[in-house]
């Protein structure tokens, strides 16, 4: 098991060692995403349950996949200072780190034309 600390010195260059050398498993992960997305969009809130409770534990019915707003309203109420400022941290950080991961689209000039190719995030996914 590897260890990161932030507050390391060298925290940036191995941290983009480990983003560089996920190649070698990336194939195998793209493969088992590609075979529950299939299941999911054949099977729909069956299949997706199912994957919830095998991946995440999860033991609710389709009703409890949604948060009702008004929850969330209050949860948010109770967080102190310090949590909000750890969840933004958080946050940032994830973000940070999976943008690190987009690959490096290219544009190729092609007689009156050109080819690209972009990679872009989506800002949701659903059924």
């Amino acid at each position: 098991m590897i260890w990161l600390d932030t507050r390391q010195k060298n925290f940036e260059k191995k941290i983009s060692v480990l983003l560089k050398n996920r190649a070698s498993f990336k194939s195998e992960v793209e493969q088992r995403v590609r075979e529950i997305f299939k299941r999911i969009e054949k099977q729909g809130i069956k299949a997706l349950l199912e994957f919830a409770r095998k991946y995440e534990g999860f033991k609710g019915t389709s009703k409890d996949l949604k948060v009702p707003k008004r929850e969330i309203e209050q949860a948010e109420k109770k967080l102190t200072d310090k949590q909000i400022k750890a969840i933004k941290l958080a946050k940032n950080r994830i973000e940070k780190f999976h943008k690190r991961q987009i690959p490096k689209g290219y544009r190729i000039k092609e007689g009156a034309g050109y080819l690209e190719e972009r990679w872009v995030a989506l800002n949701r996914v659903g059924i």
